[in-house]
């Protein structure tokens, strides 16, 4: 279902005709909808289906970047970029990891972390073309997850029981605080908020 962000009661429903993974909203009134091989492009309004878009494997996240026009598609050996105008691959990076892959948008690039000889690796791309642009910490063996608000890139490191906020511009951490294993992360410019399955804690969003 779409909600209303006032009431949060149901506006409309979409029927993707697909197990949906994941979902990005590149322009107004539009919906990317993630699923196995394809995405789907529907009118958020009526929930209608425009348009379906092959991608090379499972679309588990996408990341909408709405200054280059594209949405990032996080697959499970790597990156995609589509246009978001015309739905044309513009950009392929494999990335060999052994667990999953998951991304932000941060200070204008997409920050990446995957799992890779037992360790965990952040590293920036370009979002239109994939290339690298920088790298940060090297983390834990459980995965991270990331979220980005204020100019802040932050980290949850599964293994330390660690939440990280990073400079995105040069890969820094600026300060690191011991927080609850969370699953899931979020952010705003005043709260982080860490999610484990059962309850949601914030924290100051303090860096």
């Amino acid at each position: 279902p779409v909600l209303d962000p006032a009431s949060l009661r149901p506006r409309t429903e979409i029927d993707a005709g697909v197990e949906p993974l994941s979902v990005a909203f590149p322009a107004a009134g539009t919906a990317w909808i993630g699923a196995r091989g394809r995405v789907q492009e529907v009118d958020s309004g009526t929930g209608r289906v425009t348009r379906s878009l092959p991608v090379p494997g499972t679309a588990y996240q996408l990341v909408s970047v709405r200054t280059t026009g594209t949405v990032a598609v996080v697959l499970a050996d790597g990156l995609a970029a589509l246009d978001a105008r015309t739905g044309r691959l513009l950009a392929r990076r494999p990335l060999d990891s052994a667990g999953s892959l998951t991304a932000v948008l941060a200070g204008g690039t997409l920050w990446v972390g995957w799992l890779d000889d037992g360790r965990t690796r952040l590293g920036s791309f370009d979002a239109r073309t994939l290339r690298p642009t920088g790298s940060g910490p090297v983390l834990g063996d459980r995965g991270v997850a990331l979220a980005a608000a204020d100019g802040v890139l932050w980290v949850a490191d599964h293994s330390a029981g660690t939440l990280s906020c990073v400079d995105p511009a040069t890969g820094r951490v600026r300060a690191s605080r011991p927080v609850p294993n969370s699953s899931a992360l979020a952010a705003d410019q005043g709260w982080v908020y860490l999610a484990d399955g059962v309850r949601v804690r914030r924290v100051p969003a303090d860096c």
